[in-house]
């Protein structure tokens, strides 16, 4: 693995708050060896000692009962990563982590930089960011508006009997859902919004510097975006979704108080039976 994807590849791994530590191994002479350990791991996993893969395994089962263990390998077994987890990680991250070791190291085949960045922020179904881009920059939305005396609006959106959809239709006809759902949302929010695919179907908003008289406009012409019928083929069907907001700095200090807040409200919206609740 090249230097820089590697160091990339690190900065990810480091990013991600479920993950105690990892240690990748390097196919070197048929065994394979230890390029760095980073974290809470096992003392024998240390830089330059080499394993077989029987081995690795072996030594694993005695971790399994002090933490969650992910074994992640290319197709060539010239690399392998094993994770040391708090609990299990999201499918969208296991897939970008699985991206990143697969990369061949054949030049028609390199990602640059700013596609790894690109990998590393956003939802590879959607195309929106992610849950970690919506952290890292909601963090600085935050800072500034502290500092400038802004009104924040956090919105937490989940849409309703989304896992009917999923089990009536299949896993893959739910993904163009998420894909033409994602779509009409972006196309209702303002450039200056911070939108992210929180996970599953939950997602985020950030509103920042909006005027509260607006709040009500703007959540009736997101809300929009659920009174056509979503088709997928020769399918038609609703789909409906229920909000929670919650305001900075009213309802939390950092942007952990205020999504608690705002999927509190969410969750309260969905036993009254209305789109939203900001109350």
């Amino acid at each position: 693995m090249k230097n820089g994807r590697f160091e990339f590849l690190k900065r990810v791994l480091g990013s991600i708050q479920s993950i105690r530590g990892f240690v990748l191994f390097e196919s070197v002479g048929g065994e394979l060896s230890v390029k760095t350990s980073v974290g809470k791991v096992p003392l024998f996993f240390k830089e330059g000692f080499s394993f077989t893969t029987d081995e690795i395994f072996e030594l694993l089962k005695f971790q399994c009962d002090t933490a969650v263990v992910s074994v992640m390998k290319d197709r060539e077994w010239s690399k392998m990563l094993v994770l040391f987890l708090e609990k299990p990680l999201e499918k969208e991250t296991l897939s970008l982590i699985q991206s990143l070791m697969s990369v061949s190291e054949c030049e028609d085949l390199f990602f640059d930089m700013k596609e790894l960045e690109y990998m590393a922020y956003h939802d590879p179904l959607t195309g929106l960011p992610n849950r970690r881009y919506f952290f890292e920059l909601g963090g600085k939305y935050l800072d500034i508006a502290k500092r400038e005396d802004k009104k924040v609006f956090i919105l937490f959106l989940d849409l309703s009997g989304f896992k009917k959809i999923n089990d009536t239709y299949g896993h893959p006809f739910g993904d163009e859902v998420l894909k033409t759902v994602s779509k009409r949302i972006l196309d209702r929010i303002r450039k200056s919004d911070v939108i992210s695919r929180f996970g599953g179907d939950e997602f985020t908003l950030l509103l920042y510097d909006m005027k509260e008289d607006y709040l009500d406009s703007f959540l009736k012409r997101l809300f929009s975006a659920f009174k056509m019928p979503v088709k997928i083929g020769n399918t038609e069907i609703s789909v409906s979704a229920n909000v929670g907001v919650a305001r900075f700095p009213e309802d939390g200090t950092n942007l952990e108080e205020l999504l608690k807040m705002a999927d509190s409200r969410m969750y309260e919206a969905k036993k009254m039976k209305i789109p939203y609740v900001f109350v």
